[in-house]
């Protein structure tokens, strides 16, 4: 006969003032099959590992843990079965370079075992093919925030935004193609939300309205057209409420995240720097850039040297762009190169 338990056993010692550390390509992966609940089960897994300890792979949540994460109550263990399946079944895509990507699931292993009280727990075990996006996020770039703020989050689409508001919080304000924040951001099918006051209403009021009302940072925006059509939107940030979120774009990478002389963050940091060029230039453009800018004394920001570089590259852009509105520049590309060679 099971022991007699109190209510702090059976619902777990979990905090909502753990930490996540969400690695860049987790964060961006090239397609999200989780519903919210699962997400949510994600980032409560991150939060509870150690990211530098692969040991710690292992997290074990009892049943009424899981089950108020994924929204569910009281489910009999045949039923909850089918959604533990759902979070250990789903594959992701890892982007590795633009001709490139994986296809991995984040989780091999789930075990259900009846505790010393006679209730269930359930732990989940990353997949070894997962292992490099999951711990060591600081080899390949990360932010990091409270579990509390995504965990609060109602709908998919917020916890999306989030996610891509906090990772471009320190640009202040920045505009995003529509086209762009549809299917790379809120991951939308191509053929949904064609109408953009629809999309408005539906998908982007709604989930800003969230993030700034339950998590650390508040954001407004605008729309930006091309005539009567709306092409694009302009994000700004208005403040942040916590100072525990962080970013790091690392600048090392060591051998076991390298893969065909690959590495993610090199990709990664590219896209960055490309993103401070309103993506104007080709990655290997910006590559050679890039090759010029190193060699150069800039401060480094508090989020990583990264970060100096992307705003230092939006500010010579910025010196372009401006010579551009003045006069005709046949090649903005070499002008660009010839303005940071100068400087």
């Amino acid at each position: 006969m099971a022991k007699t338990c109190d209510l702090k056993v059976l619902n777990g010692n979990l905090s909502e003032n753990y930490l996540v550390q969400k690695s860049v390509p987790i964060l961006m992966m090239g397609n999200d099959p989780f519903s919210i609940g699962e997400l949510k089960i994600l980032d409560t897994y991150l939060a509870l590992i150690n990211s530098h300890d692969f040991k710690s792979r292992r997290v074990t949540f009892t049943k009424a843990e899981y089950e108020k994460l994924m929204g569910l109550s009281d489910v009999r263990i045949d039923q909850l079965k089918k959604y533990t399946d759902g979070v250990q079944s789903k594959i992701v895509e890892i982007k590795i370079s633009d001709s490139k990507f994986k296809r991995i699931t984040l989780f091999c292993e789930t075990e259900f075992e009846k505790n010393e009280y006679g209730e269930w727990n359930i732990t989940l075990e990353c997949s070894p093919q997962a292992k490099r996006y999951i711990f060591h996020p600081d080899k390949v770039g990360y932010i990091k925030y409270l579990l509390k703020y995504s965990i609060h989050l109602k709908s998919k689409h917020s916890f999306l935004l989030y996610g891509y508001l906090l990772f471009n919080r320190f640009r202040g304000s920045w505009s995003e193609p529509l086209d762009f924040l549809k299917h790379n951001v809120f991951k939308l099918a191509p053929s949904a939300y064609n109408e953009f006051k629809i999309f408005r209403r539906d998908v982007l009021d709604k989930a800003i309205s969230e993030v700034n009302k339950l998590t650390d940072i508040e954001f407004k925006y605008v729309t930006e057209k091309r005539g009567r059509t709306v092409v694009s939107i302009k994000f700004e940030l208005i403040k942040e409420k916590d100072k525990y979120v962080e970013q790091l774009a690392s600048d090392s990478v060591c051998d076991n995240f390298c893969e065909d002389d690959e590495c993610d963050i090199e990709n990664q940091n590219l896209d960055l720097l490309m993103d401070a060029c309103n993506k104007k230039f080709s990655r290997e453009q910006i590559n050679e850039l890039l090759q010029i800018i190193i060699c150069k004394e800039i401060p480094e920001h508090k989020n990583g040297i990264w970060i100096s570089r992307f705003h230092y590259l939006s500010q010579k852009y910025a010196i372009l762009e401006h010579y551009a509105s003045i006069k005709k520049i046949p090649n903005k590309f070499k002008y660009l190169k010839k303005i940071i060679e100068n400087d």
